[in-house]
This record gives C-alpha cells, structure tokens and sequence, in this order.
C-alpha cells in the first residue's frame, strides 16, 4: 500500500474485503501526511516499510513524531535503524 495517511482503518478493511495482503508500506516522500499511520499499520500487518534513500532520514531522526517508525525493516531503505548503508 502507498502513503497511510492516517487511514489505516479504511485500508486494511478494503483489503480485508478484497482477500488482500499489505506485505509492504510504501512512503512516496517524508511528509507527515504521507507517513502517518506507518507504525500502526506495520504493527497491524507486519508490513515491511520502504521509502527512497534520500527521504529515509526522515523515518530514522525524529522518534517524538507519532509517524515514525522504528522498525529493522527500514533496512529495504538502503539503511540500518542507525542510518548506516547496508
């Protein structure tokens, strides 16, 4: 799925209906309209989160914004949850 946007609800009941499974979360760009619900999402589905490497910082430095997420699977980003390459 592409951009939570906080509808998480609405998107996993859809995909529910549908018979699908989110396997990932993918963040077109950092903006918190984009990125809120992640973490709530990811808990939901196990859903590996993905972004560009340019904009992974932004998923990896502010951990007091609720739409962050601190998760290994920010490693498909290109890098590790201390903003190494991997």
């Amino acid at each position: 799925m592409i951009d939570p946007a906080g509808d998480e609800d609405r998107i996993l009941q859809e995909a529910n209906k549908k018979g699908l499974k989110i396997k990932y979360i993918i963040n077109t760009h950092a903006h918190v309209d984009h990125i809120l619900g992640n973490k709530r999402m990811q808990d939901l589905t196990n859903a590996t989160v993905v972004i560009h490497e340019k904009e992974a910082y932004a998923l990896l430095t502010n951990p007091a914004d609720a739409g962050h997420v601190w998760s290994e699977s920010l490693s498909s980003c290109g890098q590790d949850r201390k903003g190494r390459d991997v």
